[in-house]
């Protein structure tokens, strides 16, 4: 994997005081885990010397969306399913099918009953928009960028992490990023995620194969005589010399 790539796979581990993320890629071996702190909401990186309690709660992701704040404090968003949409120039590009949102409070008894309710719909909200397929990523390849303008650039801007050389205009979770991105040594964490659609694609679909149906009628409505009448004309005749 080089250097700038973001980690493919990650182990979170849910400790009461802690979230734990272990890389899990092949080359990752040996790697800093990311720590955060559920009270502090520190993050920082630490080598892996069994302070990962056995009695966390672990599960696989696919990638940090990032961190949000509501009422009730903060959350941490990741990623749970993923799918393979393509390649562009070998390298692979997914959408998201799956996200979790994990509470840093352990508790909401500080909010009070209106404050619950507000918090439990924004939370709503959040989650039905994670839930569109409509969001893209890849771990190695800039998705912000168009082809041409990535081949004018240098050599040195494309071995740059890749949530510093994306356009902040189309880094569609930049916000949740903040609190990971003033950490540059954590760029193996910050996955850039892009909102969009194949709507485009459906649209020519249907424009293509509906010009085809539209010249078909065309062609049957016009010259269908030609090709249906035609043949009987001959029959006829055919019928006449007979006789």
């Amino acid at each position: 994997m080089a250097d700038n790539a973001i980690y493919r796979a990650l182990r979170l581990h849910i400790a009461p005081d802690k979230f734990y993320v272990e890389p899990r890629d092949q080359q990752s071996v040996g790697d800093q885990i990311l720590e955060i702190d559920r009270v502090t909401q520190e993050l920082s990186l630490a080598d892996n010397e069994g302070q990962i309690p056995p009695s966390a709660e672990s599960r696989d992701i696919f990638g940090i969306l990032g961190i949000i704040n509501l009422l009730a404090g903060s959350y941490l968003v990741v990623i749970t399913k993923k799918t393979l949409v393509g390649l562009i120039r070998g390298h692979e590009v997914w959408v998201i099918k799956g996200t979790d949102i994990l509470s840093f409070p352990r508790a909401t008894f500080h909010l009070t009953e209106s404050q619950q309710r507000n918090n439990n719909i924004y939370l709503s909200m959040v989650q039905s928009v994670l839930q569109t397929s409509s969001f893209y990523f890849s771990c190695t390849y800039d998705l912000t960028h168009t082809l041409q303008r990535l081949s004018r650039t240098s050599p040195d801007f494309l071995q740059m992490p890749l949530f510093e050389r994306a356009d902040p205009r189309f880094v569609w979770n930049g916000h949740l990023l903040r609190p990971l991105v003033v950490q540059p040594e954590l760029y193996k964490f910050i996955l850039p995620v892009m909102h969009g659609s194949d709507y485009g694609v459906q649209f020519l679909y249907v424009l293509f194969w509906g010009g085809a149906v539209m010249m078909t009628l065309y062609v049957v409505l016009y010259f269908g005589n030609e090709y249906v009448d035609q043949p009987r004309l001959v029959q006829v005749q055919a019928k006449d010399k007979n006789v």
